[in-house]
This record gives C-alpha cells, structure tokens and sequence, in this order.
C-alpha cells in the first residue's frame, strides 16, 4: 500500500530555533540517533560550509522519513531577511507549516511577514513558542502579542512552569479543565454555527471530543492557530529522555542521514518525492494543491 505523504514547512525568524526543532522532530521519529547542534554544525539540513560556519540556514532542505503508513517531507527554511525569496519558493508545496516563534524575543518584523503570506495562502499553521527555558522567557506575553499582532484565533493549549530554568515545562489542559473547555468552545463557536447552537443550547456544554476534532478541522481550514510552548532542551540531556519509539523505516539513500534534497540557485524547489503528495494541476503548475491559490506573482505583498 503507496504510504501518505505529508510536507510541513519549518519557518521562523532568524534564531527562533527553526533547525533546532527539525533536528528534534528527526530524532523523535527515529530518522536519527543523535540531536545535531547549529553551533557545532553537525545538524542534518545544514550541509553548506557557510550554513555550518555561520549557523544560519541560507537554503531550504528537504528531509524525508516515515511514520507509520505516512512520509512526510519535512522542510527547514531560512529565517534572514536576506533569503526571503528561499521562503517563497517553499510555499506552494506545503500541506502545512509551524510557525516558530521565541518565548524571549516574541513577535518579530519577519514573523508578520511569514504570517501574513500563510494567511493568503490559507495554510494551516501551528503556532510553536520555543526557548521557554531561556532567561527572560514570557510566553504570555508573546501569546498577547501573537493576538495583537498576527492572529486574534489564537488557542493557548496548557500552562508552562518553572519559565527561565532548565526545568521549564509544558502541561496541557484536557477534558477535566472546565475553564479550558469554555475558552475553546468560545474560539471555535466563532467559525461554526452548530457549536454555537450547543453550547447556548446544551447546559451541561459541549462534549470535549467534539471540541478536540472541531479544532483539528479548523486547524485545517487555517481557520484557529493552537500555539504550543516548549523548552529548547538539546544535546546529550535531552536525549537521555527520549521517548521509546518503534524505529521508523527510512526514507533515505545512506544508512547515516536522512534524506535531504538541495536544490541549485535560482532553480525551483522540488520534494524528494514528486508532486509532494499533491495531485497534479493545470499545465505549468505542477505540485499546486486543487483549489488552493497559487500567487501570481508574490507572497509577501
């Protein structure tokens, strides 16, 4: 049976953390046995001397590995100013796209930018608020800036501890949190009539598997954005508690890495599975997903 396919985009602004969390996503999937370091430039999509030199990303990459009876195509992208047009060339690949963004510096210039082109194209975005366990860390601040700023369909998802420490925590809130339960159903009765009708119908409230496949359905509709706090927690620390996996089959050339595809300069970005999991369109466009607006010129107008 022909596996899934799925492309999530990893955009941020610059030092948000956004080859730090592919590295993590890789080695929580099993793609690899060892978290990489932007620093010692040992990471998996950083492969350019000046990448590794630097510590920044330039190109966008390509990882591919399995999950299941899912492939998923997992792109890191840069965050400078300067390779914006790197960005754009991603964007009419993607399924979808985490939005990093850091607890400590909050909303930057460049993350409207991102944020406003994603909005345009409709794509479903997760909201990631990283580095929560660096010194001067405020993630309910940046939630309050991210309403003002970028989206007001923001659903905070849990609660952080121990903010600034090596210990930072996040803790997400479920069925037994009524106060969770009312927010959501507030956010998302603002895109669906029938939620609306339970929830000023219904005194005992809506059922929480409800409100969970609602905001799963309206995340894909690009219509709410939940954000997830979490702390950076890498290296040989935070390997020792790594989750017990299954090992994942690769999806990759060499028994060492997994597969990343570099594209030339100037030339367009392509996935190391044709198509991207999307079906074919128009003449000329290939890759578009049906039904989803392809700019026709720029994203960042």
């Amino acid at each position: 049976m022909r596996s899934r396919l799925l492309s999530l985009g990893i955009l941020a602004d610059v030092d948000a953390g956004k080859t730090t969390l592919t590295e993590r996503l890789l080695f929580a999937a099993g793609a690899i046995d060892e978290i990489g370091s932007v620093d010692a430039g040992t990471t998996q999509t950083d492969s350019l001397a000046l990448e590794r030199q630097r510590g920044i990303t330039i190109r966008s990459a390509v990882a591919s590995f399995g999950i299941g009876d899912v492939t998923i195509n997992l792109l890191d992208t840069p965050g400078h100013p300067d390779f914006i047009a790197e960005v754009e060339r991603v964007l009419s690949v993607l399924d979808g796209v985490v939005l990093v963004i850091s607890a400590v510096e909050g909303v930057q210039p460049q993350t409207r930018v991102l944020m406003r082109a994603l909005q345009r194209l409709k794509l479903p975005v997760l909201l990631f608020v990283n580095k929560i366990d660096r010194s001067g860390a405020d993630p309910g601040r940046v939630l309050r800036a991210i309403a003002q700023r970028l989206t007001p369909a923001v659903i905070s998802m849990g609660a952080t501890s121990a903010l600034g420490t090596r210990g930072a925590g996040f803790t997400p809130w479920g069925a037994a949190d009524a106060a969770f339960g009312a927010r959501l159903t507030e956010a998302l009765a603002e895109h669906d009539e029938n939620i609306l009708a339970s929830y000023v119908q219904d005194d005992a409230g809506v059922p929480y598997p409800r409100l969970r496949r609602e905001l799963a359905a309206q995340t894909r509709r690009a219509l709410v954005h939940p954000p997830r706090p979490r702390p950076r927690r890498q290296g040989n620390r935070d390997q020792r508690h790594r989750p017990r996996l299954r090992r994942r089959p690769l999806i990759r050339p060499s028994a060492s890495r997994p597969r990343v595809t570099r594209r030339p300069a100037g030339a367009p970005v392509r996935s190391a599975h044709a198509g991207i999991g999307r079906r074919a369109g128009p003449p000329g466009r290939p890759g578009q997903a049906p039904g989803r607006p392809r700019p026709a010129t720029s994203a960042w107008r």
